[in-house]
């Protein structure tokens, strides 16, 4: 992932090229908070944390996969949302 993201298409595929993943980066998706914990199997409150700590190495390969699910159904990064998958996404390197 050392390329810089500069389009759309260049962050999907940094996305699907993923092996982990923050599910904190879901929200990216429009998905709430509470949606995305519910989605990788923990509390609100321990989502919370995912903000500002690296979750467990599973829960990180878990956000990876539903990132590329969404991706295969058709979701769409929510334009005033990218920073947070960009973010995510460079603290994977």
């Amino acid at each position: 992932m050392s390329q810089q993201i500069t389009t759309k298409e260049d962050l999907i595929s940094q996305i699907k090229a993923a092996e982990y993943l923050n599910p904190k980066a879901l929200v990216s998706f429009g998905i709430t908070n509470e949606k995305a914990a519910e989605m990788v199997g923990v509390s609100l409150r321990h989502f919370y944390r995912y903000e500002h700590k690296q979750p467990p190495l599973p829960i990180r390969k878990l956000g990876a996969i539903l990132a590329h699910q969404l991706i295969s159904e058709g979701k769409e990064i929510q334009p005033d949302l990218v920073y947070i998958i960009v973010r995510h996404l460079k603290s994977e390197k």
